[in-house]
């Protein structure tokens, strides 16, 4: 671990920095699920035949110039900068995943409503070594989606080894779905990947072509795939997306939705959201969102028909700050209530229960809870649905592990939107019995009812010891985390989890409790933290050691 010393004596040069620091990624239209590229559609490095650098312009995010807010999309348009054959461009934001979009304007969707939706029945959809059936309890959009399930015995001998799919508008022999020779396409669907199925089908085609779409095109005797990335979530729907440039002299073009798990399996994924748009021109527009403030850069390059690549055109741009971060370093030590900074947002003692303590985790002083009261503000701190989303951190000191304790939360009508805090009644390790341990709980909806998503970690659980937590929510990326003792590079922990949901808690922001006075805390609390938006490791670390 760095001294403590060196950033406690410097603590404006390592919050200065925060902004251009903070993890980033991006939320776009033309999003795909991420993963190792297929070997079947890898590009080729830029070389001198490839196309020109693209260029590259933003709306509102003009170069060099503040504009826009965490989480305000823009629209960002890309040009090919005077080559003729460009059908592909690659960005990244910030250096995050990588996204890829078809070159060109969308043309009218070529898939009928209840292809694209599996609205009605099956009509157009085939299967191969699996079945194929419309459900209604399960859909992106909807309550419909397309279940593909790997027959139970028989079938060609590809499928033991993973050749399970269903096919759209026929397969090979023709040209399928519209498509036509010497035009590009965009073919998308939705996937969905019960835990039960899990991501790793074992058979050697299913390996290479499971839980993704693959698209063909045959040009002479020869067959082309063209893959997209794998499903690589579970529980969740993800989009998956190829591009696909049909050569003049194709006879056949098609696509599959791959299952890709062996006969017998009884394994099942769903696909939903279907879509086949041909590609006109080399121009494209593409919405980015950015999720951090200060200096954003937007990396982006291109691939001709041929797969070469083109050299990297960067735009930077400036995002305004987000507005609202507060904190309470509980140093008073006189009265019963614990100003934040900046003012605004004071936190009031309840009652007794709440007594000043000295010393604190980090200067002068601490708050102390016996488990019958706790400090709240009337209002709400932050938006909890705003779309920069949110951090809460706490220094915390447990004096027992007897029940789930509450360090931070805010009220809903019903509910905390989110709490902070120790818990008991959680299966950390998957045994079956619950395990003690750190959380970052959010609930779905404003409801005593609600379903809850927890990042939780076993760690650093002790009674009697200071500990650093933060948690953080991720609206664009659907994610909560919880650090316990900073990032893992310097000895802490982090968890995480998917969330689904969201909504705005109007209520007061409660330290010491959870809603309705549950879960009270008992210990010492200190150096409370809030935040409208989500912090990066530099943020993480900053509170753990300053």
């Amino acid at each position: 671990m760095l001294p403590r010393s060196r950033y406690r004596r410097h603590p404006a040069r390592f919050a200065g920095r925060l902004p251009r620091l903070l993890t980033a990624s991006v939320v776009a239209v033309a999003l795909v699920a991420v993963g190792p590229a297929p070997a079947s559609s890898a590009p080729n490095s830029a070389t001198s035949a490839g196309p020109l650098p693209p260029t590259v312009s933003g709306d509102p995010y003009v170069p060099d110039s503040w504009s826009g807010g965490v989480g305000q999309p823009g629209t960002f348009t890309f040009g090919a900068n005077g080559s003729p054959d460009v059908v592909q461009y690659v960005y990244q934001l910030n250096h995050g995943n990588a996204v890829w979009v078809p070159a060109g304007e969308p043309r009218a969707e070529q898939l009928p409503a209840d292809q694209r939706q599996v609205s009605t029945d099956v009509t157009g959809y085939g299967a191969v070594n699996a079945t194929r059936t419309r459900v209604t309890t399960l859909g992106h959009d909807s309550d419909d989606s397309l279940a593909v399930t790997p027959i139970a015995a028989g079938g060609g001998a590809s499928g033991a080894i993973g050749d399970t799919f269903a096919t759209v508008d026929g397969d090979r022999g023709g040209l399928r779905s519209g498509m036509q020779p010497g035009k590009r396409y965009e073919i998308s669907a939705w996937i969905y990947v019960p835990a039960a199925t899990g991501l790793a089908p074992t058979g050697s085609i299913g390996r290479e072509r499971g839980l993704s779409l693959v698209a063909f095109y045959k040009a002479g005797p020869t067959y082309t795939a063209v893959h997209s990335w794998r499903a690589s979530r579970t529980d969740t729907w993800q989009r998956l997306s190829v591009v696909m440039d049909v050569p003049p002299t194709a006879t056949d073009a098609f696509f599959r939705l791959y299952n890709g798990f062996n006969i017998g399996s009884g394994k099942t994924v769903y696909w939903d959201d279907l879509s086949v748009r041909e590609y006109v021109g080399t121009t494209s527009e593409v919405s980015i969102t950015p999720i951090r403030d200060g200096v954003n850069i937007l990396s982006v390059h291109s691939y001709n028909s041929t797969r070469l690549r083109s050299d990297t055109t960067t735009y930077q741009f400036l995002v305004n700050p987000s507005p609202g971060a507060w904190s309470w370093n509980m140093d008073a030590g006189t009265g019963t209530v614990a100003e934040s900074d900046p003012a605004g947002h004071p936190l009031t003692f309840t009652g007794p229960g709440v007594s000043w303590a000295s010393p604190g985790r980090f200067g002068a002083g601490a708050v102390t809870l016996t488990g019958t009261d706790d400090l709240s503000t009337p209002a709400p701190v932050f938006d909890t649905a705003a779309p920069a989303g949110f951090t809460v951190a706490a220094w915390v000191r447990l004096a027992d592990l007897g029940q789930s304790r509450t360090a931070i939360s805010q009220d809903g009508d019903q509910a905390s939107m989110f709490r902070l805090g120790f818990r008991d009644d959680v299966d950390v390790d998957g045994d079956n019995q619950p395990d003690p341990a750190w959380c970052f709980t959010l609930a779905a909806t404003d409801s005593a009812t609600a379903a809850q998503a927890a990042a939780c970690t076993t760690d650093f659980v002790n009674v009697g010891e200071w500990v650093s937590l933060v948690g953080i929510y991720e609206p664009y990326h659907g994610l909560i985390k919880i650090y316990v003792n900073g990032p893992p590079d310097f000895g802490g922990t982090l968890a995480q989890a998917h969330y689904t949901g969201g909504w705005s808690a109007t209520g007061g922001f409660a330290v010491g409790r959870a809603w309705s006075g549950s879960d009270r805390w008992i210990g010492e609390l200190d150096h409370v933290q809030a935040a409208q938006r989500a912090w990066g490791e530099i943020d993480v670390l900053v509170h753990m050691l300053w």
